[in-house]
């Protein structure tokens, strides 16, 4: 492409050289053309020299480009302590948010790190000031996990190396063209609750945190049933659990 380049200019240029870069003498006759177009000659070799090196750095520069390894995204693995398949694990925590009875509280749930890092700080608790706490699996009604009532429930923070993460609530599987995460069941605060919460996919084979059993002040985590009205019914159907999944393209 370089040398092709350069011949082409070369041949325009030296039609035109002693028009432009040469002297004509009174007689009218043009200069030496052997001269002028040596020199310009000399001149397009160097361009082309350039034009190679630079060809060089760009490839170079491609080729580092290609091999910096992608940032990809972090999703939470709610009810579990490990990551799976390709994915790899930031940290792992304990879940938790507002009270369920407190209704000024905040209405998302947290992955709390196991490994606090302090800043200012009292050790008393003080009264008006907002407050966070620990979550529980509500679950007593639900007979495949009894076992896990009142017991606290863990997080796992996971990074995929994709940048499109995507909770789809109703379905434990994904839509066309991405790679499931996980899958499990939509959980959020219980009705009854003062405070707001948000709809969360946990696990469909939920941990628990060893020594968090017993019924504590706590945020809860309640499978979401499907009430018939609004929503359309079918596809649902009125008091059954819903599903959910977690995926990444």
């Amino acid at each position: 492409m370089a040398v092709s380049l350069v011949l082409n200019v070369f041949l325009i240029f030296s039609c035109i050289c002693c028009l432009v870069h040469c002297e004509c003498p009174r007689n009218g006759t043009c200069c030496d053309q052997f001269q002028c177009e040596y020199s310009l000659y000399k001149k397009l070799i160097e361009l082309e020299s350039k034009l190679g090196s630079l060809e060089i750095q760009l490839e170079e520069s491609r080729n580092k480009i290609e091999k910096v390894p992608k940032s990809g995204s972090t999703y939470v693995r709610w009810g579990r302590t490990t990551c799976r398949g390709d994915s790899k694990e930031v940290y792992n925590g304990y879940a938790a948010g507002s009270h369920h009875a407190e209704p000024g509280g905040a209405a998302n749930a947290l992955c709390l790190t196991k490994s606090p890092k302090w800043g200012q700080y009292t050790s008393t608790v003080e009264s008006g000031g907002a407050f966070i706490y620990g979550a529980e699996y509500s679950v007593y009604m639900h007979t495949d996990w009894k076992h896990l009532q009142d017991h606290d429930v863990p997080c796992v923070v996971c990074q995929v190396p994709r940048s499109d993460i995507l909770m789809v609530p109703g379905s434990n599987i994904c839509p066309t063209g991405y790679k499931i995460e996980y899958n499990g069941y939509l959980m959020a605060g219980h009705t009854r609750g003062s405070v707001a919460s948000e709809y969360l996919c946990v696990d469909s084979l939920p941990e628990k945190l060893y020594g968090g059993d017993g019924d504590k002040t706590a945020k809860v985590f309640c499978i979401v049933q499907a009430i018939c009205g609004s929503l359309k019914c079918p596809p649902y159907v009125n008091g059954r659990e819903l599903t959910c999944a977690v995926c990444s393209r």
